[in-house]
């Protein structure tokens, strides 16, 4: 570990003071290895006089080298370098030192979740989608901040890919590689684990909005995702040394692709941007923070970077403006299109767990919990489509749903309504079973069609909704795989109406006390017909991760399921 370097050292102070960073302050920088300690001559007030301690910032590695060199020259007051408030604060932040650390956001998140994690009192990671992710909820990390700077994903590839790709004038895209894709000559996109990147999430994004128009979509996303080298880490300037030797496309920051082409001009890459839709690294100014001192010294170290010195330092280091404008060194010379969109909207998180979600389906396999309501409505016949119930049409989605998953993926068929069992409102039907050929030549594909096909309805039967889907969680979390993406999938018609059951409140509360990052189950539902509660369904997936969809027409759930299905895989 590279040991802490000082800016400015504050006279009669050791070279090298040990700093009580916190637990993750300690993680972090045992994984990355830079910390830029900046050191102001204290203020003579009754603030500075409390500070004991220096402002603890985690930046993510490409952004952090400039944070660190704004707060330690500080923005000058007048023209082009007001601090923003006039010059003037309720604690001036000159008030002891700034640390800066240099961290892997997922590494900082993954200490956040812990409860007993001494915080960094700013934290700028490289995108918003890390506040929004499913595990954020209830460790106390706002969702809502400032972005400090923004950059542009882009796919990294070389000269050479590039001018194959593009034939026309105008720049290499995204669509160029997709289309090359499609015809068989597929280029290797570094995608890694998005669970562990922005740039990996922000790349699935992508990828899914450019094939989304395409013929066969679904195998075209499936041969980028198979094709995928998974061994490097994209969105990190490390990821970009084989590009141009080994030809593979790797999603980057723009500005880690400029970086590259600064340091490395005769090895320059070109920036592939998306045609379709677009995703932005924003750099959020995220205060964890909880005293007053703390804050307001951050509010003085944000006002600085929105200053023009700050908002220079960032331009001159490939960043763009947070409206996206592009200034100082991003021109074609440098492999960047400056005419680009540079900002777009953070991915919300259901969208984020479904990038997540889809690239582990396919590179790892899915193991699914299927439920489905049997309760009395369920009978109903649906107006348009003659002799057909409800049952009869969910049923026939269900095989045709798994018609679309590859024989390797695990299935559990569960049914529900009221009082199934004497102890439950639900049954098991099917234990987790292999889609493919089994030793005695059946399939499970063909074992969960007759398991289908024997279901009914129950009579006069309640929807035992809330007390079915906490079970469904607990079950599939406990025959947890690492190696697939777990989850339940939920099809009813109805609302809760088992008087014996859970609430709501307490389905949620229970759902998110007992939620594991680590090992994350899903809950994907279709409300079903004119009286599926959309609404408590959303809520479930939210707790957990997933999506709900609706199908108030009954006619739709084949498509619904489809498209259900189709975003995951």
């Amino acid at each position: 570990m590279t040991h802490a370097r000082h800016v400015h050292p504050r006279p009669g102070r050791r070279a090298r003071p040990r700093l009580a960073l916190g637990a993750a302050g300690v993680a972090v920088l045992s994984v990355l290895a830079v910390a830029t300690v900046v050191t102001r001559s204290p203020a003579s007030t009754p603030e500075c006089a409390t500070a004991s301690r220096p402002l603890r910032v985690v930046a993510a590695p490409e952004i952090a080298p400039v944070v660190a060199k704004v707060a330690a020259i500080g923005a000058p007051s007048g023209d082009g370098g007001s601090s923003g408030h006039g010059g003037s604060s309720s604690v001036d932040a000159s008030c002891g030192r700034t640390v800066v650390v240099a961290a892997d956001p997922a590494t900082v998140a993954a200490e956040l979740s812990q409860t007993a994690t001494d915080r960094p009192d700013v934290w700028i990671p490289d995108s918003s989608t890390w506040t929004e992710r499913p595990t954020t909820p209830g460790t106390g990390v706002p969702v809502d901040n400032p972005s400090v700077a923004h950059s542009p994903l882009v796919l990294a590839v070389p000269q050479a890919v590039a001018r194959a790709a593009h034939h026309g004038s105008g720049p290499v895209t995204v669509a160029d590689l997709v289309t090359r894709a499609a015809a068989g000559d597929t280029v290797p996109w570094a995608v890694g684990d998005p669970s562990r990147t922005s740039a990996g999430v922000g790349a699935v994004v992508e990828l899914r909005a450019e094939v989304a128009t395409r013929a066969h979509a679904d195998a075209l996303l499936t041969t980028v995702f198979q094709g995928a080298r998974r061994d490097l880490t994209p969105g990190t300037a490390a990821s970009l040394a084989t590009v141009g030797s080994q030809q593979i496309a790797v999603p980057v920051a723009e500005q880690i692709l400029y970086a590259h082409n600064a340091a490395h001009p005769a090895d320059r890459l070109v920036a592939a941007y998306p045609t379709h839709e677009r995703f932005s690294l924003d750099y959020p100014f995220v205060v964890l923070a909880a005293d007053g001192a703390r804050r307001a010294q951050a509010a003085d170290l944000l006002a600085e970077l929105h200053s023009g010195l700050g908002r220079n330092l960032l331009a001159d280091a490939g960043f763009r403006t947070t409206s996206g404008a592009a200034t100082g060194p991003l021109t074609t010379a440098w492999g960047i299109t400056a005419t680009e969109p540079g900002t777009a909207p953070t991915p919300a998180g259901p969208t984020v767990t479904e990038a997540v979600d889809a690239f582990r389906a396919v590179t790892l396999g899915s193991k699914l919990l299927v439920v489905i309501d049997v309760s009395g409505s369920m009978a109903y016949p649906v107006p348009g489509a003659p002799g057909a119930t409800r049952l009869d049409l969910a049923l026939e989605a269900a095989v045709n749903g798994l018609a679309l998953y590859p024989d390797a993926t695990k299935v559990a068929l569960w049914t529900f309504s009221t009082g199934l069992t004497p102890t439950t409102d639900y049954k098991a039907l099917v234990p987790y079973t292999s889609l493919g050929r089994s030793a005695d030549g059946s399939t499970g594909r063909q074992r969960l069609a007759q398991a289908l096909q024997r279901i009914t309805v129950k009579a006069h039967g309640d929807t035992g909704l809330y007390d079915t889907v906490l079970a469904a969680v607990r079950s599939a979390r406990r025959a947890w795989d690492p190696n697939r993406a777990n989850s339940v999938v939920v099809i009813t018609d109805g609302a809760n109406d088992d008087p014996h059951g859970i609430s709501l409140p307490t389905l949620l509360r229970t759902l998110r006390a007992e939620n594991d990052p680590a090992r994350p189950v899903r809950v994907y539902s279709i409300a079903y017909g004119p009286s599926g509660d959309l609404s408590a369904l959303t809520a479930i997936s939210k707790a957990v991760g997933g999506r709900a969809y609706p199908a108030r027409d009954p006619r739709t759930i084949g498509a619904v399921l489809q498209d259900a299905i189709g975003r995951r895989a």
